[in-house]
């Protein structure tokens, strides 16, 4: 059993809860009378205490044991007294804000437009930046590239590709991709497709299961065995209705027969471009040969324990002896490495970012609002916060009492901001320019929905903070007396509603400038003139 405790102790229990002093208390108070007992029974002190003890049983067990039950009972106390009170704050705060419903529906339409457009944004830069790709091993997933002189990085030879693929010991699979258009007959309308003839190794290289059927094999990767596709997710239910029968069905793509074997899954999307159809590339022995056309994407998966750094010298050390082996094909000496991640987002990251903090930067001045209106109604409420301190009530129960108020206006508001982020996701994918990598897959997700509560709470206690700290320190005499008008505290009000227009202001003039100088550049780039007269030009291929 504990010792007593100390007298400051004793004190303080008077205004907070001790459950274990309470427990020692009440064992001591037990154990003493028994002792007492057998004192009077004509026992010594120490022989009654023994006695006692051993009645008693195992004391520390049974401190423990009623410690333990104190503490729960305590908490469930506490629980439920919380709880309490936090209904009857919810309570007074719908009431007050339906006595005022032009200001909560301001307040809530303007919340659900700054938290709706930051959800919206959001849920693109969670799928284009910040989800991981779909693929097996994406970490180590890599685009390959023939680095020419100033840095750009352009497709590989078939020669040097296949070179490659022989001598590297970096990467556990290399795979080659060359883009190609075909025209399927024979399925209704003739419809021009967008596809790839790859290597076996493709889908290796960025594995997903496929949805039906399976990939190519590598013995399919020969010209005479090459008349086999597997079909992207998209093409499958636009062109074939999802026709869950298709594997074993015979298509024609450009005057040729090819048998489907497989579909891909609906995420696949390994290169920029929406590939509607992948058939084996089977290179001839003359392509093999050939070291002066660059044409391929090469993409490896690195092996474990190979950074991005040592494969790309141990391919450049390949590529300059080939450089050296054939001096007159255009061979450059370099070879980039380039995480597949980093490739498909790097025309996309920093226009994403840009405008993700500019709507932070809307959101900022919809809580400014939000704070000004709820300023401009406590100073209606002077009365009755002054009214409810006499009664008893502390500054921090005041403050508590608004920030419900000010937080059910968030959660509301946050709600149909939800709704508001539903109808700005499609906006986006409609018409945002083509190519922007897995734009498709932006939805009301789990980190959206997470990323849009804490936005909420924030936004909550960012424009109910101030004011219900300045509200709830209120003059009370002069208040119940003059009714708060001209005190020092009105005074004070004001000069917060001053600060928060000034920096509403700022706020909203650093997006007017942002916004002015991305028009003037896109009109400016609307008049570079490209060297040639392109009215009445047009570009066609057949």
């Amino acid at each position: 059993m504990h010792e007593g405790p100390p007298s400051w102790r004793r004190y303080l229990r008077f205004w907070t809860d001790d459950a274990t002093a309470d427990v020692d208390e009440e064992l001591r108070f037990h154990l003493d009378s028994r002792i007492a007992e057998f004192v009077a029974a004509g026992m010594s002190p120490d022989a009654a205490r023994r006695e006692a003890l051993d009645r008693f049983g195992d004391v520390t067990r049974v401190a423990a044991t009623c410690h333990t039950l104190s503490e729960q009972r305590e908490m469930a106390m506490q629980r439920s007294e919380w709880m309490t009170a936090l209904t009857q704050d919810l309570r007074y705060a719908v009431r007050q804000l339906l006595k005022a419903p032009a200001l909560a529906i301001i307040a809530t339409i303007t919340i659900a437009l700054g938290v709706g457009a930051n959800s919206a944004i959001f849920s693109v830069v969670n799928a284009v930046l910040l989800r991981p790709l779909p693929y097996a091993n994406s970490d180590r997933l890599m685009s390959l590239s023939e680095r020419w002189p100033g840095g750009r990085d352009g497709n590989v030879s078939v020669g040097n590709f296949a070179e490659w693929r022989a001598r590297s010991r970096s990467f556990e699979a290399i795979s080659a991709d060359a883009g190609t258009t075909f025209n399927l007959t024979g399925a209704g309308e003739p419809v021009r497709l967008y596809g790839a003839r790859v290597t076996a190794s493709f889908f290796k290289t960025g594995y997903m299961a496929p949805a039906l059927g399976r990939y190519f094999n590598d013995d399919e990767d020969q010209q005479a065995t090459r008349h086999v596709v597997v079909l992207s997710h998209p093409m499958w239910q636009s062109q074939l209705g999802g026709d869950p029968k298709v594997l074993g069905r015979e298509l024609e793509l450009s005057g040729e027969k090819y048998t489907v074997i497989g579909v891909a899954p609906r995420e696949y999307s390994l290169t920029p471009e929406d590939e509607q159809l992948w058939v084996p590339i089977a290179f001839t022995p003359e392509q093999l040969a050939q070291h002066d056309e660059h044409g391929l994407s090469v993409f490896g998966v690195l092996k474990p324990g190979v950074t991005r750094e040592m494969a790309a010298r141990e391919m450049s050390v390949i590529e300059r002896e080939l450089h050296d082996r054939y001096p007159t094909t255009g061979t450059p000496t370099e070879v980039g490495v380039t995480a597949l991640r980093d490739l498909l987002v790097t025309d996309y990251r920093a226009q994403l970012l840009v405008l993700l903090g500019a709507v932070g930067f809307v959101l900022l001045i919809a809580c400014g609002n939000v704070a000004n209106l709820l300023l401009a109604r406590a100073a209606s409420r002077q009365k009755e916060i002054a009214i409810r301190s006499a009664l008893g009530a502390g500054r921090g129960r005041l403050v508590r009492q608004l920030l419900t108020e000010s937080m059910t206006l968030a959660v509301v508001g946050g709600a149909v901001g939800v709704a508001v982020a539903q109808l700005g996701i499609r906006f986006l994918v409609t018409m945002s320019p083509p190519g922007v990598p897995r734009l498709g897959e932006a939805r009301l997700s789990a980190e959206v929905l997470a990323f849009t509560a804490i936005v909420t709470v924030v936004c909550g206690l960012v424009f109910g903070l101030a004011p219900a700290l300045r509200a709830s320190r209120s003059d009370l005499q002069g208040t119940l007396k003059q009714g708060g008008k001209g005190s020092a505290m009105g005074s004070s009000r004001d000069r917060l509603r001053s600060v928060l227009v000034v920096a509403e202001m700022a706020v909203a003039l650093v997006l007017l400038v942002g916004a002015g100088l991305l028009i003037r550049s896109a009109l400016l780039l609307q008049q570079v003139k490209p060297g040639f007269d392109p009215s009445n030009v047009i570009s066609f291929r057949m």
